[in-house]
């Protein structure tokens, strides 16, 4: 099993505004999103996952993407992180429900892995939980990660015409950074009937902290395709 050992309280909400316990966040199901939530909103089919290296960025309390992924006979090699898995209640909540699982407590400005570990990388509502800054460098470590040829879907994102919102795009020097990467970044637009929300909390204020607001919006994901010759 992969673990990284470090400091439970580790400046989380200085450094990302990631509070301890987020994990367990009110607005997501019991026990963390399924693989088939995955699939709907990060649009992949699980059988594209057979044989390679995935991470999971910001796994849930039980870990059900890896877990379901194997039970429904996906043979691939998946790590599950999670700030989280510092506590001791969810590092044993999470071997619970699935002992034979790779566990990695980390956040995702500092990924504790070689340079090109990953085929394919998942961070699903990272956004929520990070400041602007933290984001670019999370994307940074997720370009870092990713092997040639693999993919990294981030999301989801609100279409929200507003310049406080987090945008990629906005950061020339983050977009330099990727090319040096032989990173590509597309725009994937997800389709309303693949959405079970029909809005969304954006968080924001002067002090790079969030604040309600409330959008009726559609929404996309961030794509990172690394290039196969770089």
């Amino acid at each position: 099993m992969l673990e990284r050992n470090i400091n439970p309280d580790d400046k989380l909400k200085e450094l990302s505004l990631y509070s301890p316990g987020e994990i367990e966040h009110q607005v997501q199901p019991e026990g963390g999103r399924d693989l088939s939530l995955y699939e709907q909103h990060l649009l992949f089919n699980r059988q594209e996952l057979e044989g390679k290296t995935v991470l999971d960025l910001g796994a849930g309390p039980e870990a059900k993407f890896a877990k379901q992924l194997k039970e429904s006979g996906i043979k691939a090699d998946v790590v599950s992180l999670s700030p989280d898995f510092t506590k001791e209640r969810y590092r044993k909540k999470v071997k619970e429900s699935f002992p034979e699982g790779k566990f990695v407590a980390a956040t995702g400005q500092a990924l504790p892995f070689a340079d090109e570990s990953f085929d394919r990388i998942f961070a699903f509502h990272l956004v929520e939980h990070i400041s602007q800054k933290m984001f670019l460098r999370c994307i940074l470590e997720i370009a870092r990660v990713l092997k040639k040829g693999g993919k990294a879907t981030l999301g989801t994102m609100p279409d929200v015409d507003d310049p406080d919102s987090i945008a990629l795009g906005n950061s020339k020097e983050t977009m330099e950074k990727l090319k040096i990467y032989g990173v590509k970044v597309i725009q994937e637009s997800i389709p309303k009937k693949k959405l079970l929300i029909k809005s969304m909390k954006v968080y924001h204020d002067e002090d790079d902290h969030y604040g309600q607001r409330i959008y009726n919006v559609t929404c996309h994901n961030i794509v990172l395709i690394k290039n196969d010759n770089k």
